[in-house]
């Protein structure tokens, strides 16, 4: 490793400011110091606008002076990638539930729109499947909100298991989850893979000693026949959802051509 480039941007081979971007994208921890001409403070200028982090006119400094600002540099260069370090932290908590570890609604509605670019593409199908949990509100009348907090993260965990590669859980609010099923043919097998989730979370006998009867309300909608908008996906499956929480404990229901009455009730409903 180096502790800091400095570069002559006037040499044959530099390339100017070009020569700092590339050497910002091959190592972007190491500090650079750019060289320049007493008359040349354009690309100066141009050399710490692409990461640079100092810049120094030859002939007009000395060993004292060299070792100074190449000691600027290093230091400068730490700040920074600390406080890349911090972005990052900050940013992935920002996508992150805090009870469950799974990413939120914000990020779900992020990797949903990859998936519909993706999927226009490629002139591919995925479904989004949206969850709640029925008889949670009893969990946390009868045993308290500790119980109820350990019974989401049980949730959470049945789902994350259940998932196949490509496919992504969030919890986007209270006792709700989303599911993202990539590679989704047709209705028949969204059906089938939402319900194996359900089925899963109905398993679930009991929590930290206390018994549970717990299942899972569950509407699935499918790119592109019910949206090609994350708004209108999560629309068709919040009806879909609607009509199981009508139906049977943990009941699964696809949107089909049935629902979309409902769904444009559910747009009317919500609009400004």
């Amino acid at each position: 490793g180096y502790d800091c480039v400095l570069l002559d941007l006037n040499l044959p081979d530099a390339s100017g400011s070009a020569c700092v971007q590339a050497l910002r994208e091959a190592q972007r921890s190491v500090p650079i110091v750019v060289m320049t001409g007493l008359d040349d403070d354009r690309s100066a200028a141009d050399a710490l606008r692409c990461g640079a982090q100092e810049y120094l006119v030859k002939g007009h400094f000395n060993e004292r002076a060299l070792a100074r600002v190449i000691g600027y540099a290093i230091e400068r260069q730490a700040v920074l990638m600390h406080m890349d370090q911090e972005r990052s932290k900050s940013g992935a908590l920002l996508a992150q539930d805090s009870l469950t570890g799974l990413p939120n609604r914000y990020k779900f509605e992020q990797a949903t729109r990859e998936q519909l670019r993706l999927c226009a593409r490629r002139e591919e199908r995925f479904a989004l499947a949206l969850f709640d949990l029925d008889g949670f509100r009893a969990i946390n009348e009868r045993y308290g909100y500790a119980t109820g907090d350990a019974v989401l993260q049980e949730v959470a965990g049945v789902l994350a298991r259940g998932l196949r590669a490509g496919d992504m859980v969030a919890r986007i609010g209270g006792d709700e989850f989303a599911v993202l099923l990539a590679d989704t043919p047709d209705f028949g097998i969204a059906q089938m893979l939402a319900q194996r989730l359900a089925d899963g979370v109905r398993m679930l006998g009991s929590v930290r000693g206390r018994p549970l009867q717990l299942g899972l309300n569950c509407g699935v909608a499918l790119y592109p026949e019910q949206g090609a908008s994350v708004e209108s996906l999560f629309l068709a499956a919040e009806a879909a959802q609607a009509q199981a929480r009508r139906g049977a404990r943990s009941e699964v229901r696809v949107n089909t051509a049935v629902a979309d009455a409902l769904v444009r009730g559910y747009a009317r409903a919500k609009a400004p």
